[in-house]
């Protein structure tokens, strides 16, 4: 099982290196297993289910602003990017997907408390839920500035606190779920450099080469694209888009980047608005 450190949280608790792995996804394997007495069925039954759904509520929130072909694109494009595997397998992948785009969706609804319970589990599933805090924000700042309003939006970061609180208690340590052998911060212009010199050093018939092409290819593709949100898409959700995408980066590395890449929604409907205006025109 311990390909799927979920699972071995949700059977035996924490141990290092478990830490990165956020509770809200084992909590649920937990909660859920005795339904099939097996971790690993169960552990794809919710991955599955929360992926259904998920694409359920995208398909809502793309439709909010776009036509049904565009949703449709937005979704094939999803599930043919290559590291979409993840969303079915035992991790907590569809499941923060699902919570950060129906977060997105009931607050576009401006249904102000259930957005943000939603942005609270979010960032008790992956630390990258207190994203939705600053995107949510410019929501409100942009079309709704009433106080009342502004209140929910302390519930996102809880997610967060709570683990924090949870690992202090336990290890003394409040960030353990930090590598904290990465000494200092790697900004995006080294990591794309610290590839190419790989590009050009590593064997190209070695699966290692293939791996460091399909990341580059991704991380260039996607950089442009999270840059062109913020002309072609609502500001909240170009924020949201940008934090993912550099967030994934700050390790050093591009391994992190396609499965966050699965969570950049903004990007694959920039794509599929793409793909719809070629074929209409």
């Amino acid at each position: 099982m311990n390909q799927y450190p979920d699972i071995s949280i949700a059977q035996n608790g924490y141990v290092f290196p478990n830490f990165s792995y956020f509770p809200l996804y084992s909590n649920i394997l937990r909660l859920v297993n005795p339904i099939f007495n097996d971790y690993l069925i169960t552990g794809f039954f919710i991955s599955i289910c929360c992926v259904i759904l998920g694409m359920f509520v995208f398909k809502k929130l793309i439709e909010l602003d776009h036509s049904p072909a565009v949703s449709k694109l937005a979704i094939i494009a999803l599930l043919l990017y290559p590291a979409s595997f993840f969303f079915v397998t035992p991790n907590s992948s569809s499941l923060f997907f699902l919570l950060t785009v129906s977060a997105f969706y009931w607050i576009r609804k401006r249904n102000w408390w259930l957005a943000c319970i939603l942005g609270m589990l979010a960032s008790y599933t992956n630390f990258a839920g207190v994203f939705l805090l600053p995107a949510l924000f410019v929501e409100w700042w942009g079309y709704d500035r009433k106080l009342k309003n502004l209140i929910p939006l302390l519930l996102i970061p809880l997610g967060l606190f709570t683990y924090m609180q949870y690992l202090s208690q336990t290890t003394g340590n409040s960030i353990a779920f930090y590598d904290q052998t990465q000494d200092k911060l790697i900004l995006i212009y080294q990591v794309f450099w610290r590839y190419l010199k790989m590009l050009a050093t590593v064997d190209f018939r070695s699966q290692v080469y293939l791996n460091i092409v399909f990341e580059f290819v991704s991380a260039i593709i996607f950089s442009v694209l999270a840059v062109y949100s913020f002309v072609k898409q609502r500001l909240s959700y170009s924020l949201f888009n940008l934090c993912l995408f550099l967030f994934s980066t700050f390790s050093g590395t591009f391994n992190m980047l396609p499965r966050y890449l699965l969570f950049c929604f903004p990007s694959f409907i920039l794509l599929a608005q793409y793909f719809n205006e070629k074929q209409t025109s």
